[in-house]
């Protein structure tokens, strides 16, 4: 389903974020979304769009977006990937291998955890702690 606004010749080539109504609105992710564009008539869906967006801003992938809309967007593969299988490590003391929103993702814990806030709302920095090799690395995040 598109925007419930209206899209008419004032709202020609604007973009909304429509988060998935089936997803958990306490807390969506950015993959579970679809952006929509206004061609003065009615809504269209634009699949790709984040992508497109995030390449343009010189990231390599999209995790997808936010009503906004909010593009977030990382680097590294962004392959598909499941927490449990795909246990983290610290490049450096920053700079994490691991995976976010169901994506592998090689970025900054700071930005992960500042900027996008991948891991809750509210923090403002982070960096990468790997307790042992054994073990999967985590941004801890700060506020």
């Amino acid at each position: 389903m598109g925007p419930d606004e209206a899209c008419d010749e004032e709202q020609v080539e604007e973009l909304r974020c429509v988060i998935d109504p089936e997803g958990d609105p306490g807390s969506p992710e950015p993959g579970e979304a679809g952006v929509w564009a206004c061609n003065g008539a009615r809504w269209v869906e634009v699949p790709g769009y984040a992508t497109f967006a995030c390449l343009a801003d010189g990231f390599e992938f999209a995790y997808g977006c936010l009503p906004g809309p909010d593009f977030l967007c990382s680097f590294g593969p962004g392959s598909p990937c499941e927490v449990e299988d795909f246990g983290g490590i610290c490049v450096d003391e920053d700079i994490i291998d691991t995976c976010v929103w169901g994506r592998r993702t090689i970025d900054r814990c700071s930005r992960l955890c500042g900027e996008l806030g991948a891991f809750g709302p509210g923090f403002t920095g982070g960096g990468c702690e790997q307790p042992t090799e054994a073990e999967p690395a985590s941004c801890v995040c700060t506020f």
